[in-house]
């Protein structure tokens, strides 16, 4: 495939999922009660913010793993004198 087809094709579809949310926020606005809506975002953000603390910990326990595998691998390199 074409790259230029494939830069096509994504901007296509940056666009038409710009505009879906933004209707979908539009009429979530009119026919869902404000209240419903707050509960929701709060939702929304609890989540979001268990996301990024599990990939802060993710993160780091992968640095630590490959810490440990540069140290093992340090460990078995042996010099001459």
């Amino acid at each position: 495939m074409n790259i230029h087809f494939k830069a096509a094709a994504k901007t296509v579809f940056m666009i038409l999922t710009c505009f879906s949310a933004v209707a979908i926020t539009g009429l979530a606005m009119h026919y869902i009660p404000l209240e419903t809506l707050a509960n929701i975002g709060s939702f929304l953000l609890l989540g979001f913010l268990v996301y990024v603390a599990y990939s802060i910990n993710l993160g780091q326990l992968k640095y630590e793993e490959k810490l440990k595998e540069l140290d093992n691998s340090l460990k078995n390199v042996k010099f001459d004198k």
